[in-house]
């Protein structure tokens, strides 16, 4: 009789791994869903992953011939600590649902205060980051800026009127500047507000106000400090903010849009620094040295030496397409289609162009000291494509020699370099993780 139920339990044991096997082996070997495209994506260096691609069926598929997986890069391993920062609280819970389709209450940027990490929100909170007490890590920062107030008048049906947008922050000489978009009556605005350092309360004074609106998207607005003819101020970027093929704003002189603006800090009126920009959202500056990172369309992401009084093009040239469009239609209808090279037509020529585009995002400087391994190294940071990119420019920006792509798993908004830790601090925007990133001890 024992011996009956014990064979009873081992087939149920048996039907219940045939069963298991059945509900995640099948669904990856017919690719439902688009199963494989999912492991490919978001499980690098999993046995699993490994099993499924090693088929010589789907060599051709996702040619990972060469390609190294964290915690291996090319000449370096990294050590990898992700804490998430928990960017939905109870008191959100009730507009969560609604911002997370699109894709706005996990971002979150990043800045190094006095070695402490402080991270700003999509709702304008601020946090410091004590990477010391691993139970109690996050203290939050009150500020007058804080957008607590949105949710206490929130409609499903007018989130864009009431949700402004954080597009970036920056820190410069004991102020915290963030830039972000107002909208009233569905027009989105660029405003730039700062305030002095502060661990308990920030006075969030108005820095910057656009005149000009746009009720389309509202996108950009990276800053660095800059100094433009003897004059301290700030670089600011701004998107194409067109409605239809034929609206110019970025070739505009008398728009804001589509441009790299200088503001400086006396008069706080901006000129027109360069021109001709999509989507700008990655801004290195160190001396007279500008370099952008942009958005462009399909397989026409780019980046750019930035040069005063100079123009880049757009919406005019660019070795993307258009969305939706056939190149084919060249002929039959030209506007739709953008001009190959910019030289020709009197723009700058980028330094490189992505093709397939990245989904570019943010661009900084590696220290020499962050490991012998990388030495006069960028990184640059990509959305769509879950990875940074670590390259090296020529010594006069004219070109890239050499690119290494870094898989992530995440969409990578933000990026800093940690000094005391010799780390760097990625943002994650998914899931609202923060990364830290060491080499190991070489």
């Amino acid at each position: 009789m024992n011996l009956v139920i014990k064979k009873i339990k081992q087939n149920k044991l048996k039907t219940i791994l045939l069963f298991l096997i059945l509900i995640f082996y099948t669904p990856v070997h017919l690719n439902l869903f688009e199963a494989k495209k999912y492991l490919y994506e978001y499980f690098p260096n999993l046995e699993l992953r490994k099993y499924v691609f090693s088929k010589k069926k789907l060599e051709n598929l996702h040619n990972d011939y060469n390609v190294k997986f964290l915690p291996d890069t090319q000449f370096l391993r990294f050590d990898s600590k992700i804490i998430n920062l928990e960017l939905n609280p109870n008191k959100k819970k009730n507009i969560v649902k609604n911002i997370k389709k699109k894709n706005r209450w996990t971002n979150f940027y990043i800045e190094i205060v006095n070695d402490e990490i402080w991270t700003i929100d999509a709702f304008g909170i601020i946090n410091q980051i004590n990477l010391d007490e691993s139970k109690n890590y996050k203290k939050e920062i009150k500020s007058n800026f804080n957008q607590n107030r949105i949710l206490d008048t929130f409609h499903e049906d007018n989130i864009d009127d009431i949700f402004p947008t954080i597009l970036d922050t920056l820190l410069f000489k004991e102020k915290i500047y963030i830039s972000y978009v107002d909208r009233k009556n569905g027009c989105g605005e660029y405003k730039i507000v700062n305030a002095k350092i502060n661990y308990e309360n920030l006075n969030f004074k108005n820095f910057y106000s656009s005149k000009e609106c746009s009720k389309k998207f509202v996108y950009g607005g990276k800053m660095q400090p800059y100094q433009h003819q003897g004059i301290e101020g700030i670089l600011f970027t701004t998107a194409d903010a067109k409605t239809d093929v034929t609206d110019h704003k970025p070739q505009s002189d008398n728009s804001i849009f589509g441009k790299i603006l200088f503001i400086n800090f006396e008069n706080k009126k901006p000129i027109i620094f360069s021109k001709g920009h999509r989507n700008p959202q990655g801004l290195y500056v160190e001396g007279n040295i500008i370099i952008s990172t942009e958005h462009g369309p399909r397989g026409g992401d780019e980046i750019n030496n930035i040069k005063f009084n100079k123009n880049y093009g757009w919406p005019i040239a660019s070795y993307g397409h258009r969305y939706g469009v056939d190149p084919s239609l060249s002929k039959t209808n030209p506007v739709l289609i953008y001009k190959k090279n910019h030289k020709d037509y009197g723009f700058e020529e980028p330094i490189f162009s992505f093709i397939p585009s990245i989904g570019i995002a943010e661009i900084i400087k590696i220290p020499n000291t962050f490991s012998t391994n990388w030495q006069n190294n960028f990184l640059v940071a990509s959305l769509f494509d879950r990875s940074i990119y670590r390259i090296e420019f020529e010594n006069n920006f004219s070109r890239i020699k050499y690119t290494e792509k870094i898989f992530i798993g995440q969409r990578i908004r933000d990026l800093k370099y940690h000094n005391k830790l010799n780390a760097i601090i990625l943002s994650l925007q998914e899931k609202g993780d923060l990364q830290i990133i060491k080499a190991y001890k070489e």
